[in-house]
């Protein structure tokens, strides 16, 4: 086992040792998808109103000073502010879509896990430990406990008493899918990357699953 090799596995043992203690859970928000949204589209009718209301004062009133040029930087600002995360977010729902329109065209038929009530795309490796790279997934969560459904069809099951926690991993670039690690019983981990977290991570918490974030202390990151 290499050096990095070796932190990994006592990373993870720690993880573990977290989702075992008394250490409470986070609030996951799934909701907060349509907050983005709304607050996104608000500050870019802001900016479009700051902007629309310099042209009118510059050409059809005429109206002239130094102050009136502060008006379009704001207004581009703020139409800036309000489209970024608006974008990033329709983007990754999009590539969500997709991987599951990919990883039905691979299996040939229809996805579905009884008892759930969607279906979250993932990319996953493990949970055993020769398993190696990412392939395309997507987990069902139930009153009968989680499955991960892949090109071959089922490859895990696990009944909520396997479940032990998740533990979300320290995020990357913004339009990348965002890393998460499902403990499981018999010392079993499955890492999954996904563009919606806190949408899995919201399933996770209602089903009665702990959730964590990487670091302890830290404030919960959400899509």
């Amino acid at each position: 086992m290499t050096g990095a090799e070796h932190q990994e596995t006592h990373t993870r043992q720690q993880r573990r040792s977290r989702l075992l203690s008394s250490e409470p859970g986070i609030s996951v928000q799934r909701n907060r998808d349509e907050m983005v949204l709304r607050l996104g589209l608000i500050f870019a009718a802001a900016g479009l109103l700051f902007i629309i209301a310099y042209l009118v004062l510059r050409f059809a009133v005429h109206v002239e000073g130094i102050g009136l040029g502060i008006l379009p930087l704001v207004g581009v600002g703020s139409l800036a502010y309000g489209l970024l995360p608006v974008t990033a977010l329709l983007s990754k729902r999009a590539r969500a879509q997709k991987q599951l329109r990919a990883l039905a065209a691979r299996t040939g038929r229809q996805l579905a896990v009884p008892g759930a009530e969607e279906l979250h795309p993932v990319t996953y490796s493990g949970p055993s430990p020769e398993a190696g790279g990412f392939a395309l997934g997507a987990i069902g969560l139930s009153s009968e406990g989680m499955q991960l459904i892949g090109s071959e069809g089922v490859v895990l099951s696990a009944a909520p008493g396997e479940i032990l926690g998740a533990v979300y991993l320290p995020a990357r670039k913004m339009w990348q899918p965002r890393g998460m690690e499902i403990h499981l019983s018999q010392e079993r981990v499955l890492e999954v990357r996904t563009f919606r977290q806190a949408v899995l991570g919201s399933a996770l918490s209602q089903s009665g699953v702990k959730v964590l974030e990487s670091g302890a202390g830290q404030t919960p990151r959400q899509d």
